[in-house]
């Protein structure tokens, strides 16, 4: 059956403490969705972020965003008091997020909860029990990122980046509080967001998570166990992730984030990317696999990693890694991003794979009418968007069209106009094959530019949009198109 959900970052739900967290706006939009006849919630990563802020820029592949912790859950358990943070509250009201600010009062609401905490909590220890895999080696490096100037892994004591046990240990015994903090910050976070995961799926949710298939230089993991990536035994890199010219950037773009070692992970029968995969689902209904064609082939930079023009395509781990993937999990719990450059051994693989893949609206008006990002070209195993978080809202990207570009539109979209552009092509999708229709909430919302989430190869503004509420005309708009969904199902 085709069904459709939406697209929204938890840092862009209404209310909170500057930003969107797991608590009373998460519920009332799972209760938006449920009234809406949606099937999915779609969020981007949940992770730790570090570089600009950036939810694909993460200090580890496990941890969660402690900054989506509500804090009236602290005050439900008596750890701080309502008044006291109904007065901090006040003082976070931006319509976009402001990091540091929400970093510095979240820190303070954090120390008071932390010191009123029962360590010995049974619940406590077992959460630091079943995460200790990876939650102590997670919990140190935090704090030794902190007690750095510019939070870089490169800034550590050298017997401290080659993890000696001995200067380890005089780490632990210095700061040992500090480490217990950013357990005890990963305990609520877990146990809110799998709380609210509960809630959606009691009202018929599903969440779509997101796996970025890169991880940050300035992760736990690059620091533990860098036999993972392709670089020298003090960090060197010689070669970075990115890519070439594409729809999203015609100048292509350089990530920094080091690449995988390939025949390690092969050898290893790829076992730290079946345990990521395991602990994604756990999180998750369904994960999408970000940057999906670098399995087939990945793009590298090479040093002095100023040009993304100067890459080169590398032999990925192909179907070989997910033959295994798909002895263990359900192929239909994942969602393969085959966005950018997509060659045949892309297609290839994701047939194999069993899939869906992506198809985006606003990359299927060239007037070309075998253009497979046209709604009427998009196959049943696929999940279709009207645009990404790396896309323009609908409204503007219409306004922002070049003239020529926007007449093409205008003759292959009957009556579509800057006023209605967002409902016209939402329209187009939901009458589609596709599997399922994901529309971004900026574009029932009718918003432009100001609204984009991400704009690649940028740093600065992005990630920071959040909603001021729902209008209470919106879930009409998304039960009247929804309904045009239906009536094609029948």
């Amino acid at each position: 059956m085709k069904k459709s959900g939406i697209l929204l970052h938890i840092s862009s739900l209404h209310g909170g403490f500057g930003i969107g967290d797991f608590g009373g706006s998460a519920y009332q939009f799972v209760d938006f969705l449920a009234e809406c006849g949606q099937a999915y919630w779609q969020i981007l990563p949940i992770g730790y972020i570090g570089y600009a802020n950036s939810p694909y820029q993460c200090y580890g592949s496990k941890a969660l965003n402690p900054y989506f912790i509500d804090p009236y859950g602290f005050s439900n358990e008596g750890l701080c008091s309502r008044n006291y943070l109904d007065g901090l509250g006040l003082t976070l009201n931006s319509g976009r997020v402001d990091y540091n600010e929400v970093f510095r009062v979240k820190n303070m609401i954090f120390d008071r909860a932390f010191g009123g905490f029962n360590l010995e909590r049974a619940d406590y220890i077992d959460f630091k029990s079943r995460h200790k895999d990876w939650l102590d080696d997670f919990a140190l490096f935090i704090v030794l990122l902190k007690k750095t100037k510019n939070l870089t892994i490169m800034e550590f004591a050298p017997d401290i980046q080659k993890r000696d046990p001995v200067a380890l240990g005089h780490v632990l015994a210095k700061f040992g509080n500090e480490v217990e903090r950013e357990k005890f910050l990963q305990f609520f976070a877990f146990r809110q967001w799998m709380g609210l995961r509960e809630y959606a799926n009691g009202k018929g949710i599903k969440i779509i998570g997101d796996i970025p298939i890169y991880l940050s230089f300035d992760s736990v993991e690059v620091w533990t166990d860098r036999e993972l990536f392709k670089m020298g035994p003090d960090l060197e890199m010689k070669q970075v992730s990115g890519v070439p010219p594409d729809k999203m950037s015609d100048k292509g773009q350089i990530w920094g984030n080091p690449v995988y070692d390939w025949r390690y992970h092969a050898r290893t029968g790829y076992g730290w990317w079946i345990d990521r995969i395991s602990f994604s689902l756990s999180l998750f209904d369904i994960i999408r696999i970000d940057h999906f064609r670098g399995f087939a082939k990945y793009y590298v930079v090479e040093e002095p990693f100023d040009d993304a023009h100067k890459g080169k395509w590398k032999k990925g781990p192909g179907f070989w890694l997910f033959r295994k993937v798909n002895r263990i999990f359900d192929s239909s719990r994942i969602i393969a991003e085959d966005l950018g450059h997509i060659t045949r051994d892309v297609r290839r693989l994701i047939r194999r794979t069993g899939y869906c893949g992506m198809k985006v609206a606003q990359f299927g008006f060239s007037g070309d009418r075998d253009n497979e990002h046209h709604p009427r070209n998009y196959p049943a195993r696929s999940f279709s968007y009207t645009g990404t978080h790396d896309n323009n809202t609908i409204i503007g990207w219409y306004a922002d069209m070049p003239p020529g570009d926007r007449m093409i539109l205008e003759k292959m979209v009957a009556g579509i106009s800057g006023d209605n552009a967002n409902l016209r092509i939402i329209e187009m999708l939901m009458k589609s094959d596709s599997q399922a229709v994901i529309v971004p909430m900026q574009d029932y919302l009718g918003l432009g530019s100001s609204a984009r989430m991400n704009t690649p190869s940028t740093v600065s503004g992005n990630w920071e949009w959040r909603m001021t509420g729902i209008p209470p005309e919106t879930s009409g708009i998304v039960i009247s198109l929804t309904e045009k969904r239906k009536v094609d199902n029948e």
